[in-house]
């Protein structure tokens, strides 16, 4: 399977906004949070859509990918019926400042590739 660990990063991070915005599913109270973090973690490092250094438009998408998927699942997750117990909403304008500064910081290295090249 050709993205094994891109699939397990989208399940893990999946299964923590789940669990964040419905505390009651049992699925979300039966793994570890922290071990859910620590796995995501290692996936990234491991990942070579992360790493753009291997393959730079790959890493760009992995990273918009990314962040749409984010901005999908809570919008779902709301009209579910959630509400998330950390403060992950659309209502929170630190949420917005971090999707911008991720869409400015994608923006930037892709600038700052096609001058390098």
């Amino acid at each position: 399977m050709k993205y094994k660990i891109e699939i397990a990063v989208i399940t893990c991070i999946t299964l923590l906004l789940i669990g964040d915005y419905f505390s009651t599913f049992v699925l979300a109270n039966g793994i570890s949070k922290w071990i859910l973090l620590i796995v995501i973690v290692v996936l990234f490092t491991r990942s070579k859509r992360w790493n753009r250094k291997d393959n730079p438009t790959s890493g760009y998408k992995w990273h918009l990918f990314l962040i749409l998927y984010t901005v999908l699942i809570i919008g779902i997750l709301t009209l579910l019926g959630g509400k998330s117990q950390v403060g992950i909403s659309f209502y929170n304008p630190f949420f917005w400042i971090i999707m911008g500064i991720a869409m400015l910081e994608m923006v930037y290295s892709a600038r700052k590739k096609d001058k390098g090249d």
